[in-house]
């Protein structure tokens, strides 16, 4: 699993390197997003859910925190 730390970026900086992540993600693997801005922590995963992809999403009054498992065939 990948260890991403984003808290200290806004929108779209994280939603960029998420993308250059899936650019390289292979069926099964995993990823940890940690966010802060509200509007990535709403904005990487309706990307990966509509992508199809599983997110699961843990949030606190410090921000949230992603799990990333890619399902089938990364575009």
């Amino acid at each position: 699993m990948q260890d991403f730390d984003f808290r200290e970026y806004v929108c779209p900086e994280p939603l960029i390197q998420s993308k250059l992540w899936l650019r390289d993600a292979v069926a099964g693997e995993q990823a940890r997003i940690q966010l802060r801005d509200p509007g990535s922590c709403q904005d990487i995963p309706r990307f990966f859910r509509r992508l199809g992809h599983q997110v699961e999403l843990a949030e606190s009054s410090h921000g949230c925190q992603l799990i990333i498992t890619i399902k089938g065939r990364v575009i």
